[in-house]
This record gives C-alpha cells, structure tokens and sequence, in this order.
C-alpha cells in the first residue's frame, strides 16, 4: 500500500513539474485535461516556513504536494497566488529563505 501510495505521488509530482516547466516556457500543452484540472496554489513547508507559488494538478479528486502543506488556492492565475503569497509573507505566516 505504501509503495502504491508513494508511486502516485511521485508521478503526481513529475506531471506538475512537466506542466509547470511547460507553462513556463510558453509551450502548448497537449493534454487539454492536465491543463483543465491545473490550478495555482500557494504552498508552504512545514518546517522552514518559506512559501513559494505552485500549479499544482488535481488527481482523484484532489490537489495534493508531496511535502508542503496548502496556503493558498486554488487560484485561476498565478498572479493571484502571488498576491496571496505575498499577504502572507506580510503577514509573517511565510518566509523565502
């Protein structure tokens, strides 16, 4: 069961990191279904503190990081999850270090 679980967070991690890399780029992306069910978040890292904006894909049902708990999102633009992300760097709730 935890390899099962571990093996689908790991191809949930590397579909994200390829959406996002393309998304970056400016790339078309082929999957009209990964883009639909891509939203921005903002994460943050339960131990350090430092938040960074992420497009985070759904999969069964929800959206999910392998390590950082949810801040902010889901958020249509990554403009908006900045703008959170930024309120809460303010606000002290998040660091960038």
């Amino acid at each position: 069961m935890k390899r099962e679980i571990r093996k689908t967070l790991l191809i949930s991690s590397i579909r994200t990191l390829a959406l996002a890399l393309l998304v970056s780029i400016g790339l078309p992306i082929s999957s009209s279904s990964a883009q639909e069910d891509a939203k921005w978040f903002v994460l943050r890292h339960d131990e350090t503190g430092n938040c960074w904006t992420a497009l985070l894909i759904e999969i069964q049902g929800s959206y999910r990081h392998e390590f950082a708990q949810k801040a902010g999102g889901p958020y249509e633009t990554k403009s908006e999850a900045r703008k959170r992300e930024e309120q809460l760097e303010k606000e002290g709730a998040c660091s960038k270090n």
